[in-house]
C-alpha cells in the first residue's frame, strides 16, 4: 500500500518531507516529487486545475492501486470563528464554488479531528465576499484534487485535510 500526498506549496510540504525523510526525485515533469518506500508527495502549485493535474499525474505515473490512500494537505481560510488558527480539519464535503459540484469522502475511520465543509474557489476569497461562501473553509485546490483522485481511488481512500491559516483576511 502506498500513501500519496498532494500539497499546493513547498511550505505546506516541508514538514512532511522532513518528518518522513522524503527524498526529492529527479523527474522530467513540471512537478516537484518527494518519496520514500511508502510515501510519495507532489507539490501541485496553486489552483483547482494545478491540483487536479498534479493528482492525476501522481496517481498515473506511480501506478496507484485501489488499496492506496491519497491526501490533500494544506492551508485554508475559515469562515467565522468556528475553528482556531492552526486547527486541523478533516473535510467531509468538498464543493467547487463555480459549478456547485460536490464530493463526499467516505470518512470510515474513527478520528479526533473536527470536520468541516470545504469550498474551493478559482480565485482568492476575502472577507468582503463572505456572502458568496457556503462552506466552513475556503481554499483553491481541494475540489480539483478530489475530482482527479476519485477517478483512481475509492472515496474511503481519499482525504482532504486543511489547517486553518486565516479568517479570510
Amino acid at each position: 500500500m502506498m500513501i500519496y500526498i498532494v500539497t499546493a506549496l513547498y511550505p505546506e510540504a516541508k514538514p512532511w518531507i522532513e518528518y518522513f525523510q522524503l527524498k526529492k526525485r529527479k523527474t522530467s515533469s513540471k512537478f516537484q516529487i518527494f518519496q520514500n518506500e511508502d510515501i510519495t508527495l507532489i507539490i501541485s502549485g496553486i489552483g483547482v486545475l494545478s491540483s487536479s493535474t498534479a493528482t492525476a499525474h501522481l496517481l498515473t505515473v506511480y501506478h496507484s492501486s485501489p488499496n492506496d490512500t491519497v491526501f490533500n494537505i494544506g492551508i485554508a481560510g475559515a469562515v467565522g470563528n468556528r475553528y482556531d488558527l492552526g486547527e486541523t480539519i478533516l473535510c467531509h464535503k468538498i464543493t467547487l464554488h463555480e459549478t456547485k459540484e460536490s464530493y463526499y469522502p467516505d470518512v470510515l475511520l474513527s478520528h479526533d479531528f473536527k470536520e468541516g465543509v470545504l469550498e474551493s474557489f478559482l480565485h482568492p476569497v476575502s472577507k468582503n465576499q463572505l456572502s458568496k461562501v457556503e462552506g466552513d473553509l475556503v481554499d483553491m485546490e481541494g475540489a480539483g484534487f478530489f475530482h482527479a483522485a476519485s477517478s483512481f481511488l475509492p472515496p474511503h481512500h481519499i482525504f482532504v485535510i486543511k489547517i486553518i491559516s486565516d479568517f479570510l483576511e
